[in-house]
């Protein structure tokens, strides 16, 4: 198997990273591209997901010499309200490759999501929602990634998160998960069986056999 790592998360903004992030990130990608090579030569590297204006954000990170070198996959935390427009962002970020002539490489959405903490969080994002809207916006998504991913170049997925802390009500992500963690106990929300059903359609599958990579259609 071919084993990636992936460089920081967000270091476009600044609460991870001063500003402007690119040419100190960069530096940290040659270290981090020399180290990990020396110890696994096959290693593939991934570009720390960017996000927000994250089609902009690149261009600092091409502008600076050597730098598109440092990495194997561009990766990019697409959060926003309308699953079409999750699209949009994945093709404003493929035309932005394309546009520096980095078009063979893959791009990888690090993390999408949309928190179920309408009404619920202290924190608060336009793309917030309900539980319902929540597993309506999984099941609205995975089709289309599914007849796109190809020309994009996208390599994968992630959906953040696996089981949120519901009990902790200061962040919205908090209740971003397939299944809820409150009071000691995990249950599953609505999204969990709307990811279920679209992950089986994009495999072509009915149902998973015993072993997970089994697939039976």
């Amino acid at each position: 198997p071919i084993r990636s790592w992936q460089v920081w998360n967000e270091e476009n903004l600044g609460y991870y990273w001063p500003q402007p992030y690119a040419s100190s990130y960069v530096g940290l990608l040659r270290s981090a591209h020399s180290a990990i090579h020396k110890a696994d030569p096959g290693a593939k590297l991934v570009l720390g997901a960017l996000t927000n204006f994250a089609w902009k954000s690149i261009g600092q990170i091409y502008g600076i010499g050597g730098a598109r070198q440092q990495f194997d996959v561009v990766s990019v935390n697409a959060f926003t309200k309308r699953p079409a427009d999750v699209m949009l962002y994945l093709r404003y970020m493929r035309n932005a490759m394309n546009h520096f002539k980095d078009r063979a490489k893959p791009l990888l959405a690090a993390e999408v999501s949309w928190p179920s903490a309408q009404g619920k969080s202290r924190q608060h994002f336009d793309f917030d929602t309900s539980e319902g809207g929540q597993a309506r916006d999984i099941a609205a998504l995975l089709p289309m990634i599914g007849a796109s991913y190809k020309a994009l170049g996208l390599i994968g997925f992630y959906y953040y998160t696996w089981l949120g802390n519901e009990g902790d009500p200061g962040l919205a992500f908090n209740y971003a998960g397939l299944l809820r963690f409150r009071q000691g106990t995990i249950t599953a929300k609505p999204a969990l069986g709307a990811f279920r059903t679209g992950a089986l359609a994009l495999e072509h599958c009915r149902r998973k056999g015993s072993l997970a990579s089994s697939c039976i259609t």
